[in-house]
């Protein structure tokens, strides 16, 4: 993901991440915060949104190699 690919309120071009602002997820004390997946990060900053995004799909590649590999 480049800087500047997606904004509040939009998505990336592959509509697999968006960005939305919440009135609240119950999680106050981590604020702001991030939720990709499964993953709830804290006291988010914009690199540290991207580094999430990074590890969120590079996981995904991941799992997508390892279920080829499976099937093949």
């Amino acid at each position: 993901m480049s800087k500047g690919e997606i904004g509040a309120g939009g998505a990336t071009r592959d509509r697999e991440l968006s960005i939305n602002r919440m009135d609240c997820v119950g999680c106050s004390a981590l604020a702001p915060l991030a939720i990709i997946g499964d993953t709830v990060g804290g006291g988010m900053a914009p690199s540290k949104a991207e580094e999430l995004i990074v590890d969120f799909r590079l996981e995904k590649e991941r799992e997508e190699r390892e279920r080829r590999e499976r099937e093949s």
